[in-house]
């Protein structure tokens, strides 16, 4: 049973493992497939306390994406700091690409598409698009360069043709997938460095 009370610092750590524990189990068995006490009870918490920090499985799922997307965005700050920025954008994209944070598949996106509320997608669509920007910004790509939904889509589509399974994707053709990735991200990176307009190094200052 879960302790009284919890310091803010414990509850901000157990929060992150909650986190970073339903982003495993979420990868591995898919979001729906997942029940609430794997998440919780290795963790060693009640299903009250649990409710405490997410009120409902989708409240949950947007937390992994926003945690994901953090993590995403240190990954290319750190790869954007060593000097070669074309070499730094394809390792960290085919990081990403090869399951580096959690992407939700094509068939939990229309699981959860009927659990979210209206306001729980229009304000994760918004920091998503903040997001976004702010990637393009650090690779130097500005806006008006690029629209960082073309970049999402992009980039979603090589994920989602990786991830996929035959009921979702049944007439794709599977033994060519591992070609079409590495294709499709080196056309990506080509394009991404060819309307690159602000300098990296001065991104980075």
């Amino acid at each position: 049973m879960s302790k009284k009370a919890y310091t803010e610092e414990e509850r901000a750590a157990i929060r992150i493992h909650l986190i970073e524990r339903a982003s495993e189990v979420f990868r591995v068995k898919g979001v729906k497939d997942t029940n609430l006490d794997e998440i919780y009870l290795p963790i060693g918490i009640s299903k009250t306390f649990f409710y405490s920090f997410f009120p409902s499985k989708s409240s949950l799922y947007i937390s992994v994406l926003e945690y994901n997307m953090d993590r995403i965005q240190e990954l290319f700050r750190k790869r954007m700091s060593t000097g070669n920025d074309e070499e730094a954008v394809r390792s960290a994209l085919l990081d990403v690409i090869g399951g580096y944070a959690f992407v939700t598949t094509i068939d939990d996106q229309k699981y959860m598409w009927n659990l979210l509320s209206d306001e729980e997608y229009w304000k994760f669509k918004n920091t998503q698009a903040m997001f976004l920007a702010e990637m393009q910004a650090m690779v130097g790509i500005p806006v008006s360069r690029l629209d960082p939904r073309v970049l999402f889509n992009l980039v979603m589509m090589i994920i989602w043709s990786d991830n996929s399974n035959e009921s979702s994707l049944p007439f794709l053709y599977r033994e060519s997938v591992p070609e079409s990735i590495r294709l499709g991200t080196e056309l990506l990176v080509d394009y991404l460095m060819s309307v690159r307009e602000i300098p990296v190094e001065d991104v980075k200052h």
